[in-house]
């Protein structure tokens, strides 16, 4: 058997490396890492009844002693979210509903998605930065660089911006400080241009969860970023227009976005390509998220491409394998959603961008490039409205298969009932137009009194390796 096995002792002495690995917190740095006692007020100033506590996987180790220290100081029952629906940096309000809580606590990193349901506290993880050496990097920065240059930051940094903001009071004509967009954030002033200053309720830009003024003033941005940040990314994306600089906490390091634009450009062909489009659903909590699956259906159907709604929970290689009709799935999702094991997955996923490069004529590849498909929307900083006709034109060659292709639908859209969900008595939700039924997994067949009744008998017993009354062939090639 050797010849077809491995031996086991491998796998039992196998040592496993691990990256990172939680450590419960101690007392005191339980009490300021989570900032119980903003909490703690928090609670008690809104009079909260029924608090959730969401946490990423890598504090769970440390949500029941944050939990049993509030609910301590608060006399409360307090409730909490670990495996959340879609995206840990989501707020989950779907969970919080089922308990029928009135505000959600959440800790840990955060995408800054605005929501629409419940009251919502932010609690952000703390990462250090040598503040004295990035205000002498900044203000060099400053006399290289005359013109008003815009500070961004990781969530994780927020806790230095109050010190940073105030050794830098001499050069704030120079630099436009943002300011990450919660609710329990007092509206400062970011620059001598702020929109505040004129009277007006809010700052002149909201983009990633960050809110600043005087957009067309400065050419330069400078960001605190943690490693492998995802939202450093969407701004390289979506200021590509701009020279940015990221501090990691040693210097000033240029970035570009070549890399990411090719690819989406890629990704846009892509769906042009495609003749079935799925539309997956990625999140039920950010605001105007029906919006955006209202304009990705009517972006297919102007085009001829038929769309199906598909929502699955957390998107995985082997759920949407259950869909090989589909050719490019089209996710809604908050800017900061990732896919593991991305290139595993038989049909590319593409966001609002890409359909709205492929599919939307009015819109051009050199145009500002936005991750939020709510600055895509109508009413969003990056609207492109449609044209209002179709445009049938002549039919144009794919550039990745070299085939020829319909530009426009010629007999107008396809039926709208097709998006819809169909729920049958006697099978699970399936969606109209594809053909799942023979491929649908229906339960056991119970066939009640369909078949007779007989005694019961004595099954095989025994272990996989050889049950009893299985002929032993060795014995018997032996005996021969």
């Amino acid at each position: 058997m050797s010849g077809f096995s491995s031996n086991e002792e491998v796998t039992i002495n196998k040592n496993v490396d691990i990256e990172y690995r939680p450590v419960p917190c101690n007392y005191d740095e339980l009490v300021n890492n989570y900032n119980l006692r903003l909490c703690k007020e928090w609670i008690n100033k809104n009079l909260f009844s029924k608090v959730c506590l969401q946490f990423p996987d890598s504090l769970l180790v440390d949500s029941v002693a944050v939990a049993l220290w509030l609910e301590k100081n608060i006399d409360q029952k307090l409730y909490i979210l670990g495996d959340t629906s879609y995206g840990s940096c989501c707020v989950d309000e779907v969970a919080a509903e089922h308990v029928n809580a009135d505000s959600i606590i959440h800790f840990g990193h955060a995408c800054l998605s605005p929501t629409t349901r419940l009251p919502l506290l932010y609690i952000f993880p703390k990462f250090l930065i040598s503040i004295p050496h990035f205000i002498n990097e900044m203000k060099t920065f400053c006399q290289i660089n005359k013109e008003p240059i815009l500070l961004l930051y990781d969530v994780e940094y927020e806790h230095c911006i109050g010190d940073i903001r105030n050794l830098l009071e001499n050069e704030q004509g120079n630099i436009i400080i943002s300011e990450l967009c919660t609710s329990q954030n007092n509206q400062l002033q970011c620059c001598q241009k702020c929109n505040l200053l004129k009277g007006q309720s809010q700052h002149e830009v909201l983009k990633l969860g960050r809110a600043f003024c005087n957009s067309d003033g400065f050419k330069n941005v400078v960001y605190i970023a943690k490693k492998d940040s995802r939202t450093l990314e969407n701004f390289i994306m979506s200021l590509r227009n701009k020279n940015i600089f990221v501090y990691y906490g040693k210097s000033f390091i240029q970035v570009q976005a070549n890399k990411n634009i090719r690819r989406r450009l890629y990704l846009s062909e892509r769906v042009k390509d495609a003749q079935i489009i799925g539309i997956l659903i990625a999140t039920l909590g950010i605001k105007q998220y029906l919006e955006a699956v209202k304009t990705i259906r009517t972006l297919a159907t102007r085009k001829g491409k038929k769309c199906y709604i598909i929502s699955v929970g957390k998107p995985s290689v082997a759920k949407l394998a259950n869909f090989p009709e589909v050719e490019v799935f089209v996710r809604v999702s908050c800017p900061e959603a990732e896919l593991e094991d991305e290139r595993q997955y038989l049909q590319p996923i593409v966001s609002l961008m890409e359909a709205e490069l492929a599919l939307n004529e009015s819109r051009q590849w050199d145009e500002i490039i936005s991750s939020d498909f709510r600055e895509l929307l109508e009413g969003g900083d990056n609207f492109v409205p449609l044209p209002d006709k179709v445009d049938i034109g002549d039919p144009d060659v794919s550039l990745l298969t070299n085939r020829i292709r319909n530009s426009a639908n010629e007999n107008g859209p396809d039926d709208e009932g097709n998006l819809n969900l169909a729920v049958k008595p006697d099978l699970p939700v399936s969606l109209k137009g594809l053909n799942f039924v023979d491929r649908t997994w229906q339960g056991l067949d119970l066939a009640l009194g369909q078949t007779p009744v007989v005694k019961a008998t004595m099954g095989r017993s025994g272990i996989a390796q050889g049950y009893n009354g299985e002929i032993n062939y060795d014995s018997a090639e032996n005996s021969n």
